[in-house]
């Protein structure tokens, strides 16, 4: 398996105090919204980086990104909500008008009703902040929920709950089949159902609502639940107990990377499943068995809960005299037409490192030049 990212770097105490200034001033109003703060204190925290001497600076300078989120998180823990998070009464009674109007069937589908929403929303005065296609359509659907409706309540075409049924009967009996490849291969036919009406009948189609994928998936899901099938597997206390375990090995360097730990964590895993088909059979039955790829996911999420550096997270002086010997070349080539320079650039370091025995993967070579690829252009 590829190498994955380290764990996340720590913010210095100049760093959290120059978030803290703007996240005050956001709190103050100061700021309309938190990505006018972040991009504010983006410009700070790279003063502040250029005042420290090259060897003090961040090894991976901070996006605008993980500024903004840290300044949100910030001003939440203050109390403040986002102006998008605050719907005003006049947004509120447009949609609930809307809402209403679809759970009585005179839209064709939540979409429409969406839209038909968003649109009036936008002649309100004065005007509401920007509400995105998505937003709307979230927050109404789920207000036509609350009042009974569903995608289904319009008028299906014949044999169409027929073909739901069975495939929601299908992934309630057969666990090895994924509800995702399901709901696509089911609302694949019933788009054939559609396009051969049409065909043969071009106004046959009058008064039909066609299903979207997800709302295949939600309906699938659902009866299938209903059927017995136990669809969220959440990791049990015991399972954590192995995991953690690993997790602090890993951090106390007993393994070169988090691939090798999930791996040795993964058999114990399967080990542990084994005895369950004899202690607990119960148990053995309905749950499903942890993929390699899920336990890697899982340490790396309990391994950042100890908070401590992650092993082979900072780039090795001789690995970073292996990257700048690129920069000449990256600066002759990145205009060039026909391939992706730093894409190159990226497998040519990947290759030298691997014959110098170390694990870096291409994509870590690729974040690693571009930032400092990005520090050199700032400081030019």
């Amino acid at each position: 398996m590829a190498r994955r990212g380290a764990l996340n770097s720590f913010w210095t105490r100049d760093e959290q105090m120059l978030v803290d200034r703007f996240v005050k001033a956001l709190v103050a109003g100061r700021y309309r919204i938190a990505q006018e703060a972040a991009v504010a204190c983006e410009k700070a925290l790279t003063e502040l980086w250029q005042r420290r001497a090259r060897d003090a600076r961040p090894a991976v300078p901070r996006t605008r990104q993980a500024i903004f989120i840290r300044i949100l998180t910030g001003a939440r823990a203050t109390g403040r909500m986002s102006v998008r998070g605050h719907w005003t009464p006049a947004e509120l009674r447009v949609l609930d008008n809307h809402a209403t109007t679809l759970a009585q069937g005179r839209f064709r589908d939540a979409h429409v009703a969406a839209a038909s929403c968003r649109a009036e929303m936008k002649r309100l005065t004065p005007r509401p902040p920007a509400r995105t296609r998505l937003a709307v359509y979230a927050r109404l659907e789920s207000r036509a929920r609350d009042l009974g409706w569903s995608w289904s309540n319009g008028r299906l075409l014949p044999g169409e709950y027929r073909l739901l049924d069975e495939y929601a009967s299908r992934a309630a009996h057969d666990r090895s089949v994924s509800l995702r490849a399901l709901a696509r291969e089911c609302h694949s036919r019933i788009m054939m159902v559609y396009d051969r009406l049409r065909a043969e009948h071009p106004t046959g189609r009058d008064g039909y609502s066609r299903p979207s994928r997800r709302g295949v998936e939600r309906y699938i899901e659902r009866r299938a639940r209903e059927l017995g099938r136990h669809l969220i597997d959440r990791w049990r206390p015991d399972e954590d107990a192995v995991i953690d375990r690993y997790a602090q090995a890993l951090l106390d360097g007993e393994y070169e990377d988090g691939d090798a730990a999930a791996l040795r964590c993964h058999r114990e895993l399967v080990r542990q499943r084994r005895r369950w088909r004899s202690t607990d059979p119960s148990r053995y039955k309905h749950t499903l068995a942890r993929s390699c790829e899920a336990v890697h996911t899982r340490l790396c999420e309990l391994a950042h809960v100890h908070r401590r550096s992650w092993p082979k997270a900072a780039w090795s002086k001789e690995e970073m005299r292996v990257l700048w010997r690129w920069v000449p070349w990256y600066r002759k080539h990145r205009r060039s037409r026909g391939f992706a320079a730093v894409n190159t650039a990226a497998e040519g370091i990947q290759e030298e490192l691997e014959r110098l025995g170390c694990r870096w993967s291409v994509p870590a070579c690729f974040g690693r030049f571009s930032k400092e690829w990005c520090r050199l252009q700032e400081q030019a």
